[in-house]
């Protein structure tokens, strides 16, 4: 980091020595050693916190992904079971109108009389149509 060297050291101590003084010196070295341990601690707690940071981060994210996994398939049961009640509810809704029963019945009771399988019902006559005009001769022109 300060790249100091062997000669390096040796002026910083002389320059130590004649700015501090031999007897402030050993005080000096100490709080000079104690500024060093918490500047590392601090580090070390700032490098530990976003190491954390970035565990959690990983994990929420998976834990989103599987929640997302999870509401997906959640969804898609909910789609079926809604597509099943709605069928459900329509084929109720036919069978508990009272002409559908009575017609039901009718078509029962004739074929057990008959013993021959159920006749469809007889549909309802088409309206009638009106007349077409005929077409009109080639070179006509209307007024």
């Amino acid at each position: 980091m300060f790249d100091l060297d062997g000669p390096k050291l040796l002026l910083l101590a002389v320059v130590a020595l004649v700015a501090i003084g031999p007897k402030e010196l050993p005080g000096a070295i100490r709080t000079g050693m104690s500024w060093m341990r918490k500047t590392r601690s601090l580090a070390r707690e700032f490098q530990t916190g976003l190491e954390e940071l970035t565990r959690e981060a990983g994990v929420q994210e998976l834990q989103r992904e599987v929640e997302e996994a999870a509401n997906a398939e959640d969804l898609e049961k909910m789609a079926r079971q809604i597509e099943n009640d709605i069928a459900d509810e329509e084929t109720r809704k036919i069978f508990d109108d009272g002409e559908t029963k009575r017609m039901l019945a009718e078509m029962e009771t004739e074929a057990y009389f008959a013993g021959s399988p159920p006749e469809e019902p007889p549909s309802e006559p088409a309206a009638e149509q009106p007349k077409k005009l005929p077409d009109a001769p080639p070179g006509a022109t209307g007024s």
